[in-house]
Formats: C-alpha cells, structure tokens, sequence
C-alpha cells in the first residue's frame, strides 16, 4: 500500500459506477497499491504493441528507473482518466497513450520509442478497409 494513503472506502477494483476498474493511474497501476498492476484494461487496441509499452513501463517502474507521482495525483490521474463515456475504449487514442507511456521511462528506454507514423497509417487503412468490406 502507499504510505499515506487513506483506506479505500469501497472496494478497490469495483465500484459499480462505472464499466471497468476504477483507481488505476495510467490505466496500469492501482493508485491505492502500486504493486498490483494489471495490463490489458484499455480495449478496442492493437494488443501486442500496447501490452509491450505498458510491460516496458512497469519494467522500469519496479526497477525503479523511474518513480511514480504522489499518491494523491495517482488518484486524480485516474479520476480524469474516467472522465466522457466509455473510458477504457480507447481506440486510436492507443497511440497517445503508449507514446505517454515511453515519455514516462524516458531516457532510460533505448529498445522503444515513440509509435512510428507509419504504424497509424497502415492502422487506419486496416479500419479504412474493414468498413468498406465488412460494413462496420
């Protein structure tokens, strides 16, 4: 648990207002125990490459390369995270997201780096042709 932080007052990974998991500072790591990480939340992505940005981020997280915010910006982080509908479809939004992601490991990420534009374009022609062949 973080030193500070106050008891939750309901429970820490449902709280019924919401579709998905509430407290989770980047949409990865519960904001009440930073230990507990859980990848993957964030749907309607390209799996893989956002799984190897968030598994790159928790890396140098719990290798302490890099540090988290204060237990109180985690919580707010997470809040605004859950802010308009459907929070956790993220989309093309991925984009900004694992890009997020990187700028936080910063210098100490030699492997990854920033998505590739040529990465979102053939992303889009992939959506560009599912609509024109399948309607959706």
């Amino acid at each position: 648990p973080v030193k500070g932080a106050p008891k939750p007052d309901h429970q820490l990974l449902s709280d019924g207002d919401i579709d998905g998991i509430p407290n989770l500072y980047k949409f990865l790591v519960l904001a009440y125990n930073p230990l507990l990480a859980i990848l993957g939340v964030p749907n309607k992505v390209v799996p893989f490459p956002m799984y190897e940005y968030q598994a790159t981020y928790l890396a140098h997280l719990y290798q302490r390369h890099i540090q988290l915010p204060p237990f109180d910006q985690m919580l707010d982080h997470a809040r605004s995270d859950l802010e308009g509908p459907r929070p956790f479809i993220m989309g093309f939004k991925q984009v900004a997201y694992m890009n997020d992601l990187i700028d936080c490991v910063g210098d100490h990420q030699s492997r990854l780096g920033h998505v590739p534009d040529h990465w979102v374009k053939s992303r889009l022609h992939c959506v560009e042709q599912r609509k024109q062949r399948l309607g959706y």
